[in-house]
């Protein structure tokens, strides 16, 4: 028997009761508990670390649909099943991650994503959306799936079309808390778009130009609340981020994706001029987020983590003077300071893995191939400056430049 739950019928399922019970067993904490209490825990999972780049469903509805869920094994069939069923799953990844559970807990999900995604299709709304982002943040840790970033694409075009990139013509229109929950739902379409395009180098769809929406912020009830500083540092978190993938947007517009002939126009001292400003506003927000980074205990959190902020800070350095047409006259850094810059880079990796706080997704080895690509054109640019007898003897043709 199997329990089901989809915005239509039977697109998301995952084990019967008795099947949840052996695999909890060994990792939830007091013996015997109920299959309801994996269920919390991964929940729980999922606002500490996922929901803090992502503000984008409402915790108190989730844990209401939790309570009222009713045993694993019944049908459930609407759409806040789904998304709830969807919230479980992500928080487990963070605990498998943080070696919390077992390694492969997460094999008891299973995601039809087409029907999912055909349902989010038809319907065109906020919730669909909603889902479609869930769903985007599942495939990421599904090495079955492979399609991210047309998920992505599609929530976007969904968040366009549901007007959540425009202010709304009555400003009355929604509550405080349904305001800010748009806000949020927006800005995180657009941030986990354009982490997707920066990894695979592929250009955005939504643009800041396009987007007409404030950022995230608090309402009076959360400035009011027991919470007001977890809601503080959360909000500080989100918009974190905002910026990191507005910067990475900045330097694939100005720096990868601009056309040859316009580069061919920017005399050294513009180029430079170019990289100071953009090396500046990475200055600016690595020092905000060296301000921000509180020390939590555990390891589930990783949003907040220094060590990941200094990995994201060598990595858009990385970006920004990566080899390629527009820093091949510049005179930006060396390759030396490349190579410096990577290995920092690398080392933060590494030490995101000993301390289980490296996401394990899609994402991480896209990444690390465009490190791997700096390390080879070092090697190749060294390799041939090595004196030859005849370029016969070359065992390859070495290139002044590897580009993505």
């Amino acid at each position: 028997d199997t329990g089901s739950a989809d915005p239509a019928a039977g697109h998301v399922s995952s084990r019967n009761s008795a099947g949840i019970n052996q695999t909890t067993e060994g990792f939830v904490v007091g013996h015997g508990r109920a299959p309801d209490a994996a269920a919390r825990r991964f929940v729980d999972a999922y606002f500490r670390n996922v929901d803090r780049a992502y503000p984008f469903v409402d915790r108190a509805e989730i844990l209401e649909n939790l309570e009222t869920m009713g045993d694993f094994a019944e049908k459930l069939r609407d759409s806040q099943s789904t998304l709830l069923y969807l919230i479980m799953y992500i928080g487990c990844t963070t605990l498998e991650r943080a070696s919390q559970i077992p390694r492969e807990t997460r094999k008891h999900f299973e995601v039809a994503y087409a029907e999912i995604i055909q349902e989010c299709v038809c319907r065109n709304s906020i919730e669909s959306v909603q889902i479609l982002m869930l769903l985007a943040l599942y495939s990421l840790f599904d090495p079955a799936w492979t399609s991210t970033y047309s998920i992505v694409g599609i929530a976007v075009r969904q968040a366009i079309t549901t007007g959540l990139t425009r202010r709304p013509a009555d400003d009355h229109a929604h509550s405080p808390a349904e305001t800010e929950l748009r806000h949020g739902l927006s800005w995180s379409v657009l941030a986990l778009h354009r982490m997707m395009a920066v990894s695979q180098g592929l250009p955005v769809a939504l643009t800041d130009d396009n987007a007409d929406v404030p950022l995230p912020g608090l309402t009076v009830d959360d400035f009011a609340s027991p919470e007001r500083a977890t809601y503080a540092r959360k909000l500080h978190s989100s918009r974190h981020v905002i910026q990191l993938r507005q910067l990475e947007s900045r330097i694939l517009d100005q720096i990868h994706f601009k056309k040859k002939a316009e580069i061919a126009k920017l005399t050294p001292s513009d180029r430079r001029a170019t990289l100071s400003s953009m090396r500046a506003s990475i200055e600016d927000w690595y020092s905000k987020g060296c301000l921000m980074s509180p020390i939590e205990a555990g390891n589930a959190t990783v949003h907040s983590s220094i060590t990941l902020l200094g990995a994201r800070y060598y990595y858009l350095l990385l970006l920004m003077y990566y080899p390629n047409h527009f820093n091949s006259s510049a005179g930006s850094v060396s390759r030396q300071h490349l190579l410096q810059l990577a290995q920092r880079h690398l080392q933060a990796i590494s030490a995101l893995f000993q301390q289980r706080q490296l996401p394990l997704n899609s994402v991480t080895p896209h990444r690390l191939m465009s490190v791997t690509l700096v390390l080879m054109h070092d090697f190749m640019a060294t390799y041939r400056q090595t004196p030859w007898p005849s370029p016969a003897m070359l065992p390859f043709l070495a290139r002044d430049e590897v580009a993505v």
